[in-house]
């Protein structure tokens, strides 16, 4: 339907139709970027959560290494075949 056999109340209906839709457009583009921002920010977060796990774990590498004891290696031991690993066959 072309707008030159539209009546008035037509056209204002379609008129107050599109403003519906541009403020629904409006809306949804600022709720969209919320999510984005709350998004970003608990990204940010997260690395940063990361980067100080990555730092604890490079202290103690540094600090716990020299000073683990060196075991000795078992000698006269078979290694655990099958079941005798989780303790279903008694010998």
């Amino acid at each position: 339907m072309s707008i030159e056999n539209m009546t008035i109340e037509e056209v204002e209906a379609a008129i107050q139709k599109l403003r519906e839709r541009k403020k629904a457009l409006r809306q949804g583009g600022k709720a969209a970027e919320r999510k984005i921002g709350t998004l970003a920010r608990r990204r940010e977060r997260l690395l940063s959560k990361v980067a100080d796990i990555d730092a604890l774990i490079m202290t103690l590498r540094n600090t716990a290494a020299p000073s683990l004891p060196v075991l000795p290696k078992r000698r006269g031991r078979k290694p655990a075949q099958g079941g005798e690993r989780i303790g279903l066959i008694h010998r």
